[in-house]
């Protein structure tokens, strides 16, 4: 029979060594930070999870251990995880918007502009574009970001800007000058989410040549098919020698591919 002294000192000893371990545990502070500024890094942790294990990892435990913070807290942010990835996908088209808007603020030409507006589409691709996939992939976190007023409005005006600008140069009906923008944009996009996965950083150069010959040579075609007036004519007699500086760079282009492999 145990007696009330065995116990007491039962229960002393169990308390002491309770002391002792909590003494041991390291001990975890919080990093104060404003409001956007733990927006942020709860979403980069979701990122994290995305990348390395899928969507289906996100969860409200996952996220507010992994971003040190407390569950009220992280309520306090965000109701559930479709909202954390909604928010996600969110920060990274207007991450991607404003990459694209200083790229083509940058362009001293025409051709620049193309240029630009590919190696900015296949740089953002090779740094996120398993992020971007992976949430795109998700139609109901998908429909929510991309077909809102904010991602449409902002399309229009994408269509707009570079319609206006085929125009311009090709002397081609605008809707056919909107359709060419359309179908050499997603060529760009398509790639980042394909190609660039496979070739990598050290591609990008090859990759970047290859699409912007591929839409040189494309709008050329389509201007003098549709084209009107004396831009075709500049067009034609311009072709020769910009063909054979557009063949010289993909040559080049493809010689450095080659010698990195």
């Amino acid at each position: 029979m145990i007696s009330n002294f065995d116990c007491r000192t039962f229960n002393l000893v169990t308390f002491g060594i309770r002391i002792f371990m909590m003494s041991k545990e390291k001990t975890v502070t919080r990093t104060r930070m404003n409001p956007q500024e733990r927006v942020d890094d709860i979403l980069s942790h979701a990122a994290t999870l995305v990348i390395s294990e899928g969507v289906t990892a996100v969860t409200m435990d996952r996220v507010r251990l992994l971003a040190n913070v407390s569950r009220s807290l992280l309520y306090n942010y965000f109701k559930d995880t479709n909202e954390i990835l909604i928010s996600l996908l969110k920060q990274e088209r207007r991450q991607f918007r404003d990459k694209q808007e200083e790229a083509v603020s940058k362009a001293r030409n025409f051709e620049d502009m193309i240029r630009l507006t590919i190696r900015t589409t296949l740089q953002y691709y090779l740094d996120n574009g398993e992020l971007i996939f992976r949430l795109t992939n998700e139609p109901t976190i998908a429909n929510a970001v991309l077909q809102t007023d904010e991602e449409i409005a902002w399309r229009d005006d994408v269509d707009s800007y570079y319609a206006k600008q085929f125009v311009e140069r090709y002397q081609i009906p605008e809707d056919v000058a909107l359709t060419a923008f359309q179908i050499l944009e997603g060529l760009a996009e398509s790639a980042g989410m394909r190609a660039m996965g496979r070739l990598g950083e050290d591609g990008l150069d090859f990759l970047e040549e290859m699409i912007y010959t591929a839409n040189m040579a494309s709008l050329r075609a389509i201007g003098r098919k549709y084209g009107e007036g004396s831009g075709t004519q500049v067009m034609d007699n311009e072709w020769l020698e910009e063909a054979q500086s557009i063949i010289s760079n993909l040559s080049t282009a493809i010689d450095k591919n080659k010698d990195k492999r």
